[in-house]
């Protein structure tokens, strides 16, 4: 007796199950890692501040601070007064020297 079958190849298997495993295992692995690294990083990080570093600032009754700009050796104050008006004030955290810049905001 003659038996027909079907001369069309079977198509190749696809990517593997434990393939896809694998990689989700290791980007699991990874996620972990990355979140622990970060929560270590954020414990064990310095907890002084650099702002902590600058000299006393002496205001004008109403003024107030309103962000603060470190860089290597100076500090940038953005001052605001009471009528609206702003001033850059430019401290040199060696000598503790001042300078003032009167800003416009309008």
């Amino acid at each position: 007796m003659l038996v027909m079958t079907d001369s069309t190849p079977t198509p190749a298997p696809g990517p593997s199950v434990a393939v896809a495993k694998g990689i989700a295992l290791g980007l699991g692995v990874l996620l972990l890692g990355g979140t622990a690294l970060l929560i270590t990083l954020l414990v064990t990080r310095d907890s002084t501040s650099s702002v902590s570093q600058l000299p006393p600032v002496e205001l004008q009754a109403g003024e107030t601070i309103t962000d603060v700009s470190l860089f290597e050796n100076q500090a940038i104050l953005l001052i605001e007064r009471p009528d609206g008006s702003q001033v850059l004030a430019y401290i040199n955290l060696q000598s503790g020297v001042r300078r003032d810049i009167d800003v416009t905001g309008q």
